[in-house]
């Protein structure tokens, strides 16, 4: 096998996520438009982080998106199972976007499963005690993890065998 360069490296992976995607984007089981990535990426970021949740009037700020937009994407995110609105704490009038596991468990999976590969193409140095620790965030189970739901025999193969590889 030949050395890749670091542009081969990178445009492989994300051919790789994006054929993932491609298969799973007809079947609405993944969250593929940018605005809705964002938001759940944020959402998850700030419940590992333990930080305050997010609202409709960050999404506004920080996507320059209308009320009508921002609610038809919650209501998307909410129909597919991903975050959840609560009453904020301090302010009742307000209500925060949240996590919910399942969206939790389906960022830990995938996030985890391109550090795995970025490691495996030399993007990446991982120790073998973050591998193990990587290897633990990634959940088999396809109903937590929609990406995984109805994917290409070959590919669930290529990907599982990246994380027996470990």
């Amino acid at each position: 096998m030949h050395k890749l360069d670091l542009i081969t490296k990178l445009v492989s992976l994300k051919v790789y996520e994006l054929s993932i995607f491609a298969a799973q984007k007809s079947k609405k089981k993944i969250i593929s438009d940018n605005e809705s990535i964002v938001i759940s990426l944020e959402v998850y970021r700030r419940e590992l982080l333990n930080l305050k949740p997010i609202s409709q009037r960050w999404i506004k700020e920080t996507l320059g998106l209308s009320v009508p937009t921002i609610n038809k994407l919650i209501q998307n995110l909410i129909n597919k199972g991903f975050v959840r609105k609560v009453p904020n704490k301090i302010d009742k009038r307000k209500i925060d976007i949240v996590a919910t596991p399942k969206l939790i468990v389906r960022n830990q999976t995938y996030i985890s499963t391109l550090l795995l590969g970025m490691n495996e193409v030399g993007l990446v140095k991982l120790s073998e005690a973050e591998k193990i620790q990587i290897k633990d965030l990634i959940s088999n189970d396809t109903e937590q993890v929609p990406i995984f739901q109805g994917l290409d025999k070959k590919k669930l193969k290529l990907i599982t065998d990246l994380w027996s590889s470990i």
